[in-house]
């Protein structure tokens, strides 16, 4: 029912909603997907077949990937935070960072989506991602404090990712701590921001620990939204999402593992109009701490991702009403 409402030609209010700040740093980000394509054809013959099979899951325009109107702003904090004297080498950081990127997300397909996108040999390619990413990052910044923050990062994100697998293969109760908790999947997206805070010899604890809570605020607020729009990937797949287990509870339990009962809760409470809601808050939170980090266009990017949000809240209460009205609705 999603893909109805989706499918049609955007509106004017639709294409309002894009975040344009992400639109002003495209060429940026696309000389850096450049520079990605030219060091996977320097692959030896199999690995570049792996690359190619990589790209195809990117989507049509994969250099606009990192930009796209629900994308995270992965490259974009760190455009907005280096100042001058970085500049010159963040195309090398930036690079480093969605290698890294891909690497993790050869990962997360492998094992969310085994029948599909998570082909094994890929895991062969990210050997290659990762090690570039590390040169690349070890050229860029050689603090040693900065890698030690780095590792960190990674650990979070391996042990939080593990951790959220499990309770999505399950059936169980999903709490607001545990979501939140694993949220913190997303520490990754810390690194680029320590390595220009460590090139700049802006590396405080203040700044650092305003990294932390910025990236964790953007953790909580683009999850909840992609619980929202994966919703029927989601319920064909049995993935125990904070969404669906929200929605799971509130069935008898002789209920809860029926995916259809779940689908008329989902139709028939607000409850994607509450998660949007959650998240617009989160970016209202994050807002203060980015522009106390020193983030160019902060207030723009927030005020237009909330739009972005709006935009889906308006999707989902359309869709919810198409259900109720619907003649053959099975809640009737």
């Amino acid at each position: 029912m999603l893909q109805a409402v989706t499918s049609r030609p955007p509106s004017r209010r639709a294409r309002k909603a894009r975040v344009r700040c992400y639109e002003k740093n495209q060429e940026l980000v696309v000389a850096v997907w450049r520079r990605i394509e030219r060091r996977w054809r320097a692959y030896p013959p199999g690995l570049r077949a792996l690359a190619r099979d990589l790209v195809v899951t990117l989507g049509p325009k994969p250099q606009a990937f990192f930009s796209g109107p629900d994308a995270g702003p992965l490259l974009h904090f760190p455009i907005w935070l280096a100042g001058t004297s970085v500049q010159k080498s963040l195309p090398d950081l930036l690079e480093a960072t969605a290698l890294a990127y891909l690497y993790v997300r050869i990962q997360d397909n492998v094992i969310d989506e085994p029948a599909t996108r998570g082909k094994p040999p890929l895991l062969l390619l990210g050997n290659l991602l990762l090690a570039d990413a590390m040169a690349l990052l070890g050229a860029f910044t050689g603090s040693p404090s900065f890698w030690q923050r780095a590792k960190a990062a990674w650990e979070l994100f391996s042990e939080e990712t593990e951790r959220e697998r499990r309770q999505i293969s399950t059936k169980g109760p999903y709490t607001v701590a545990a979501f939140r908790r694993h949220s913190r999947k997303v520490a990754l997206a810390r690194i680029p921001l320590y390595a220009v805070l460590a090139r700049a010899n802006r590396d405080r604890a203040t700044s650092l620990r305003r990294v932390d809570q910025l990236i964790d605020c953007m953790g909580q607020a683009y999850g909840l939204v992609n619980d929202v729009l994966g919703f029927t990937r989601d319920l064909a797949s049995g993935a125990n999402t904070h969404l669906l287990a929200t929605a799971r509870a509130t069935l008898p339990s002789a209920q809860q593992h029926d995916s259809k009962a779940v689908e008329r809760v989902l139709m028939a409470q607000p409850l994607f109009e509450r998660f949007l809601e959650q998240s617009i808050g989160l970016h209202r939170r994050a807002l203060p701490i980015g522009e106390a980090l020193g983030i160019r266009v902060m207030r723009t990017f927030t005020d237009e991702r909330i739009a972005r949000i709006e935009h889906h809240t308006r999707q989902m209460t359309t869709l919810r009403l198409a259900a109720a009205l619907a003649p053959a609705n099975p809640m009737q």
